[in-house]
């Protein structure tokens, strides 16, 4: 994935409420998002937003294709206090952690 080696890249694959609150590895720095639905975004910011690091980016899949998940990162970017740049086009949209 995007050139990196595999030992880098870990799936975490299963419902967003069980898969975020089992983890307990170490800060992030790149995160793919595909969730589709507001209350799986929201669930998945809360958990980003205490572990992704300063300089970390996470890719929103599908960011107008979805109003919940854009609905959900306005939220978000509204009420989170720590210092994220959001950029988007026509399908996907990034948030990025200033570091």
């Amino acid at each position: 994935v995007l050139g990196l080696p595999a030992e880098m890249v870990k799936y975490h694959q299963g419902w967003f409420d069980q898969t975020l609150n089992a983890y307990a590895g170490p800060p992030l720095d790149f995160v793919h998002y595909d969730g589709d639905y507001y209350s799986s975004t929201v669930l998945a910011l809360a958990f980003l937003d205490e572990h992704l690091r300063p300089g970390g980016c996470v890719l929103l899949d599908d960011i107008n294709s979805w109003p919940g998940v854009r609905q959900a990162v306005s939220e978000f970017l509204a009420s989170t206090h720590r210092p994220f740049e959001f950029l988007a086009d026509a399908e996907q949209g990034a948030l990025r952690v200033r570091a």
